[in-house]
């Protein structure tokens, strides 16, 4: 089951090369938040057009999937992301089913070498609490 879930991470990062950074995990109480943040051009063509991502080198996405037990979890899923100087943006996630998995997708207009900090209140369904999530990522066109 777990294999599946990261099927689609595997297919983003096979098509991305060898300079994508690997993905990441926070751990919140039950739950398993994994995330990754990479420049769009890092996905191959066949990628981005099969999940609706626009390439751009300017452009990044942002990968979110929530498990507990091993098991993807559906979320309600909101988040900001913010540069050095406090500029925050919106992040507009929107849903992917894949088999028995579910990802929260969204994309980010960078400059070269900024560092972004993200903040994500992500409610798992049956959850009456969202759980507050944070990270930081510096951002390279290629």
């Amino acid at each position: 089951m777990k294999n599946r879930l990261h099927r689609f991470l595997l297919t983003i990062l096979l098509g991305c090369g060898a300079s994508a950074h690997a993905e990441q995990v926070i751990h919140v109480g039950a739950y398993d938040v994994h995330y990754v943040v990479l420049g769009t051009t890092f996905l191959s063509a066949e990628v981005a057009r099969r999940y609706g991502i626009e390439r751009a080198a300017d452009l990044a996405f942002v990968n979110i999937s929530v498990l507990r037990n091993g098991k993807s979890v559906a979320t309600k899923i909101r988040g900001q992301a913010r540069d050095l100087l406090e500029h925050a943006v919106e992040l507009p996630f929107r849903e992917i089913k894949e088999f028995a998995s579910v990802y929260y997708i969204a994309s980010l207009k960078f400059k070269d070498q900024e560092h972004w900090r993200f903040a994500l209140q992500i409610t798992p369904v049956g959850e009456a609490d969202a759980l507050e999530v944070s990270f930081q990522q510096q951002l390279y066109v290629e």
